[in-house]
């Protein structure tokens, strides 16, 4: 049950309406805002501070037992969460100085979003929300300008280190950002600044546009009757679900994707193996975790497995995979969710635990210098 109060700001002529809802042992205070003289619908649950603040920057915040929590509508795309303080951290690095940015899915709701969130807020990290768009993927200059934003926003704050999770084809534009690393010196020195990787249900194949060549993975025992399922085919698949009824659509989307593809081979195909090119030769060399199944029709297996082998061998990467038998694309938290916090956990010692030798040994410099 909810208690709801509704009152009018008159000068503003805005509406709003606090509802109180009790998760677990925490209770947040969401507010819905809208403007004009008519009662808003109760889609969404943002949590508000005060007029003045929704004027200066879409300021919303939420009351719960360990103190206030903070979300901040940067942009359309870009929303920053930061917890309340008094949340505990076993680690010796200054978690302010730590920033986490999520990539979720295509069309990805807040309800679900929230779920991959808490985690981090729970131990009081920050965590950038940037949103994927059908455009990134399909046309890559737009993810080119996604990742132009997400460093002119980096740059009003100062992080020290960046720990990316990606889910699904949000990956791909974390791709594009290791891409413009390479040339865009902002980008680069945000790159250096990552201290781990995660991969959620990492959209990815064989053959066009994909990241390796199938037949280079494939061992002696895979049949090789099997046809391959070219990585521009998961692609399309995966957008094809993230709409509704998209499944009844897919023949002709997967047609019209072809026709697309032909005529835009150089900014589309071209760029999309070169991408891959960076992230499978050029890794960055940072604790890597990645979360996939076996059924999953938009990731090939064969192809994840010798990934991680490769960036385990040549790069001397440490690579942690979960995969598991049966789950769902982009839904691992939801089929697993004790396991998957659980490998997340672990990875977080992996993580910080590192970050925490290196301030260990900068101390031990310093000292050394003194």
């Amino acid at each position: 049950m909810s208690l709801k109060a509704v009152f009018r700001q008159r000068h503003l002529s805005q509406w709003f309406i606090c509802d109180h809802f009790k998760f677990k042992q925490n209770f947040v205070l969401c507010v819905s805002i809208s403007t004009g003289a008519k009662k808003p619908s109760r889609g969404k649950t943002l949590i508000y501070s005060s007029p003045q603040q929704q004027r200066r920057g879409n300021v919303f915040r939420s009351n719960t037992t360990s103190g206030t929590m903070m979300d901040i509508e940067i942009s359309k795309r870009f929303r920053l969460f930061k917890p309340p303080t008094s949340c505990p951290w076993p680690y010796s690095v200054n978690r302010e100085k730590i920033l986490v940015i999520f990539l979720p899915w295509l069309n990805s709701k807040e309800k679900h979003v929230n779920k991959y969130v808490q985690p981090y807020l729970d131990i009081g990290l920050d965590v950038l929300c940037a949103k994927s768009k059908y455009l990134d993927f399909l046309w890559p200059p737009s993810s080119f300008g996604a990742i132009r934003e997400l460093a002119e926003v980096l740059k009003k704050y100062s992080y020290d280190h960046y720990l990316f999770h990606s889910v699904s084809i949000g990956s791909f534009n974390f791709t594009t950002f290791r891409v413009m690393a390479k040339d865009m010196l902002d980008v680069s020195d945000l790159n250096k600044k990552v201290c781990g990787i995660i991969y959620d249900s990492i959209v990815i194949g064989g053959g066009r546009g994909g990241a390796m060549d199938k037949s280079d993975v494939v061992d002696s025992n895979h049949n090789s009757g099997d046809s391959e399922i070219k990585a521009i085919d998961r692609f399309v698949k995966g957008i094809a679900d993230s709409i509704q009824g998209g499944k009844f659509i897919l023949p002709v989307l997967s047609l019209t994707a072809k026709l697309y593809f032909s005529l835009t081979k150089k900014q589309t195909l071209d760029y999309y193996e070169k991408a891959y090119g960076v992230v499978v030769d050029e890794p960055s060399r940072v604790p890597t975790l990645v979360y996939a199944s076996e059924n999953d029709p938009m990731c090939d297996k064969d192809i994840v497995k010798q990934l991680v082998r490769k960036w385990r061998d040549e790069y001397d990467i440490p690579v942690t995979l979960q995969m598991w038998g049966v789950s769902g694309h982009a839904q691992h938290l939801v089929f697993h969710r004790k396991e998957y916090l659980d490998v997340q956990r672990k990875f977080f010692d992996e993580v910080f635990g590192e970050l925490d030798k290196k301030n260990m040994g900068t101390k031990k410099s310093f000292q050394s210098r003194l």
